[in-house]
This record gives C-alpha cells, structure tokens and sequence, in this order.
C-alpha cells in the first residue's frame, strides 16, 4: 500500500492529448503508466456499476449472515462472488482493463486480437469459470438460481461478441446491463435460500391439514 501511495505522489503527467484515449503518467521518473481517459459516463454504464455493487452487496451480506452456520463453503461462495463482482462494479467505474491494455499494447500481436483490452476482459471469464467449477453442487442444487445464472452466462457472451464483431456500444452495454441483473437475481434468490431455507413440501401438507381438521 505504501509503494502504491508512493508512486500515486511520484505520478507526473508527461502526456494528454485530445486524440488519445489515455493519458501518460511518469513514475518514480523510471518508467510510463498509460490510465485510460474516461469522459462523462453514460447513463447505461452507471446503471450497470449499480447493479454490479448491488450484487457485491448481496453477497457479502449472506456472507456475514451464512457465517457460523452448517459448511463454510456457502459462506465462500458469497465472499468470492461479492469480491468478484465488486471489482467488475470498480473496473466499470475506472476503466481497469482499458487502463492494463494501453500498459499491454504488445497483445494486439496474437492473432485476431485488434484491442489489447478486448483479450484481457476475455480473461476474466478464467476466474469466472474456476468458480463455477468450484461451487457447481451449490449452484445446480438451486433451480432457480442456475437458471439465472446460466442467463447471466450467456448475456454476457452475447455483449462480448456484440462487443467484438458490432460497433455499438450502446447495444453492448445494454446486453450487458440485463446480464448483470440477472446475476443480481440469482444471488438474491440462493442467499435467500441459504438463509431462510423454504418449508418442506411435507410440513406444509401436515400444518394445512392440521389447520382444516374440524376443531372437537
């Protein structure tokens, strides 16, 4: 954190101009930083942050609440989740991988890779996958939740390629907006399972006919 701090104070600006799309940063006067430069934000991209902090919210907070009870391994689920869609919600604010592929420019030398940043957003489905590998009992013993999940999926493969062979944004980041809620939807629904686990079908027949018994 200190060497960060450090070099946040060392930063001088040597470069901006209107016609890039980064600004250019001297470190420690040893070597260059490229920061991706973001005019005003669009309204679909705040949208899509929001959701995103929303479902790291979600998350974490079943996180705190699973804690203590039965296995761990729910409670690691919703930690991993909120950390990994808190930083997408902070990539979406910052640029992340708009920043790395400026910094990463020898990339766009791998076949079919025009933006560098295009392969490291492609990246991030690593990670992403490790963890539906990881959890895969936990997510497919949630109907409802794998089902969302799986259209989250799918959005999201769908942006990308919107992203790739489509030159509108505004399409892309609305695939992306819907895909991010239906992620927020499914961890809503498997928190809300975990939490407050739903009657058994059996206790609900045994407490109705309790309720309809002629009283003696």
């Amino acid at each position: 954190m200190g060497l960060v701090l450090a070099a946040l104070v060392s930063a001088e600006v040597v470069e901006r101009r209107p016609d890039l799309p980064f600004t250019r940063f001297r470190i420690f006067d040893a070597f260059d930083l490229l920061v991706n430069k973001e005019g005003k934000r669009p309204t679909i991209d705040l949208l899509n942050t929001f959701v995103l902090l929303s479902c790291a919210s979600v998350s974490l907070f079943a996180a705190l609440l699973l804690r203590g009870i039965g296995s761990a391994r729910p409670q690691w689920l919703f930690i991993l989740a909120g950390l990994g869609t808190g930083f997408l919600a902070l990539d979406e604010t910052f640029a992340v991988h708009e920043s790395l592929g400026h910094n990463l420019g020898f990339l766009s030398a791998v076949p079919g890779i025009e933006h560098p940043d295009d392969l490291i957003f492609a990246l991030y489905a690593v990670p992403t996958l490790a963890f539906l590998v990881a959890f895969r009992d936990l997510i497919l013993g949630d109907r409802r939740g794998r089902l969302l999940i799986g259209a989250a999926g799918v959005l999201y493969v769908v942006a990308a390629a919107f992203d790739v062979l489509v030159d509108n944004p505004r399409l892309e980041d609305s695939v992306e907006v819907v895909s991010s809620v239906c992620l927020l939807a499914a961890l809503t629904l498997m928190a809300s399972n975990r939490i407050l686990p739903p009657e058994p079908a059996s206790t609900r027949r045994t407490s109705l006919a309790g309720r309809d018994k002629p009283a003696r």
